[in-house]
């Protein structure tokens, strides 16, 4: 993990970490533990798709135990379900805080925005996976990296898709996901500050009523060399399948989502050249940070059968960032010395696992500058990491563009 050299004292005078635990009065903190709030939907429709987030999380805090712990305190993780529901989100954020007594929260969940107003309020600091545009509107949440901001975008996407020879592009929409919508509209930013054409229209897909056929002759009539949205993998496969021939007219296909070996073994070959963009370095890369987190999951958390998840990578990477912070702040710190401290890490890259480091000291709340790219093989069963034109070591994943 990024070594952090910047440790802000918060009002505890020690002269070595135990004394200093003994002294220190802050929520969530005793002797020798530090108790941690972690949310996330262990059950509902969204269980499947952000359960292995628990994993994630049990690994890097289980990772610090082992290692000693945090300045002499071993790290606990008190967790409860939200069910995906802003509502059911508010009510366990407040029993975490008000009656568990945690000193912060991680969170992996869509529904973050139903406690956010309570924490903001209580200064209590949450760091977790940006799903909603509160993650931008909160001085207390944190994360590694913003898609969605109500700032700015970023040229890196364009850039990307003009490299690979698009020039006129469709957005694919998806108008029942308010974050794929938020997400899209990042992306028609980017393009358009790349010079890539944006080709007027409403591109809709809608998994639940597909209107497959007219989308894919709708796309094939407009003259498009590249096709970016923020839908499904299984939509684009859905998609790239009804187009027939007609596939052949798109040079590049964007996806933010796809990044599955399940999905290559269900629709692999309809997904043959589809990019995919993520905001942390691909398995492929096989980095130290990547052994590093396929260790931990190995060791603390077997239940995990295929390690190479995502959403459990980007938890372990949102755990990393709580203990950084921990470590930046000192042995006895109030949460706003914690944000604080957070706030001031330079270089953070979560041990390479992230495609830059970053910089919370610039504002922590703006869509990220850099992604690495995979694209799916034409035999459909692996990916294929991009690199950048003229890439030279250590930058083959790292595509950096600039904000507008």
């Amino acid at each position: 993990m990024v070594v952090v050299s910047v440790l802000l004292g918060a009002g505890c005078s020690a002269a070595s970490d135990s004394v200093g635990a003994a002294a220190c009065g802050t929520p969530g903190f005793s002797v020798d533990t530090v108790k941690i709030g972690f949310v996330y939907p262990d059950s509902g429709v969204l269980a499947k798709a952000l359960g292995s987030a628990r994993s994630g999380v049990d690994a890097r805090i289980a990772e610090a135990n082992a290692a000693g712990g945090v300045h002499g305190r071993r790290l606990a993780l008190d967790w409860r379900d939200d069910v995906g529901d802003p509502a059911s989100n508010a009510q366990v954020s407040r029993d975490l805080v008000a009656h568990s007594g945690v000193f912060g929260l991680l969170e992996a969940t869509t529904a973050a925005s139903g406690g956010a107003q309570y924490l903001a309020g209580e200064q209590v600091p949450v760091v977790g996976l940006p799903a909603e545009n509160v993650w931008t509107e909160k001085p207390n949440m944190f994360a590694p990296v913003y898609l969605t901001s109500a700032g700015p975008s970023v040229d890196t996407f364009g850039r990307y898709v003009a490299a690979q020879g698009g020039t006129k592009a469709v957005i694919i929409g998806n108008d029942l996901d308010a974050a794929a919508t938020g997400i899209s509209a990042k992306l028609k930013e980017s393009l358009a500050a790349a010079g890539v054409q944006l080709i007027p229209g409403t591109f809709l897909y809608n998994h639940t009523v597909p209107d497959l056929v007219g989308l894919a002759r709708k796309i094939r009539d407009s003259g498009a060399d590249a096709a970016v949205g923020a839908i499904s993998g299984q939509g684009w496969a859905d998609i790239l399948g009804s187009m027939g021939a007609a596939r052949s007219q798109l040079k590049v296909v964007l996806g933010a989502t796809g990044y599955t070996r399940a999905l290559l073994d269900q629709s692999g070959r309809a997904l043959a050249g589809v990019s995919i963009f993520l905001n942390y370095v691909p398995f492929e890369a096989h980095t130290s940070g990547h052994q590093r987190y396929l260790e931990a999951i190995a060791r603390y958390a077997p239940e995990m059968t295929s390690a190479d998840d995502e959403i459990a990578l980007l938890s372990y990477v949102v755990a990393d960032m709580f203990v950084a912070g921990l470590q930046a702040a000192g042995p006895c710190p109030t949460r706003k010395s914690f944000m604080t401290a957070l706030s001031g890490l330079k270089g953070y890259d979560a041990g390479g696992i992230l495609p830059g480091p970053i910089n919370l000291a610039q504002g922590n709340q703006k869509v990220g500058l850099c992604y690495s790219f995979v694209r799916v093989n034409q035999q459909g069963n692996g990916f294929d990491i991009v690199p950048p034109p003229n890439a030279t070591r250590p930058s083959q994943t790292q595509w950096c563009g600039s904000a507008l």
